[in-house]
């Protein structure tokens, strides 16, 4: 039997080779949990809360498979308090981010 979710430890470097932007990050909303004060989203695992990290991958390659030319991507992070992304280095443009296992 495979189970509905499957956490799979890859290294960042192989996900993102050129790097990745953050564009944002919100609490993953657990649909069974709608209309409740706190609907975020927990782990399974951890009963720690689930965010949702949108990123845009700057490898030119990726944007072929899809139709978009931005690639946009989100990555679930599991955190007791809400993931803060660094201050961006160039004004204007996201900051850069990398992941750890």
């Amino acid at each position: 039997m495979v189970p509905m979710t499957l956490k799979v430890p890859v290294p960042f470097e192989y996900v993102f080779p050129a790097g990745a932007l953050c564009l944002g990050v919100a609490p993953q909303v657990d649909f069974d949990r709608r209309g409740e004060a706190d609907n975020q989203a927990r782990d399974k695992e951890t009963g720690e809360r689930v965010w949702v990290v949108r990123v845009m991958d700057l490898d030119p390659e990726a944007g072929k498979f899809g139709r978009s030319t931005e690639v946009k991507v989100k990555v679930k992070v599991v955190a007791a308090h809400q993931p803060v992304p660094p201050a961006s280095t160039v004004p204007g443009y996201p900051p850069a981010v990398q992941f750890e296992v």
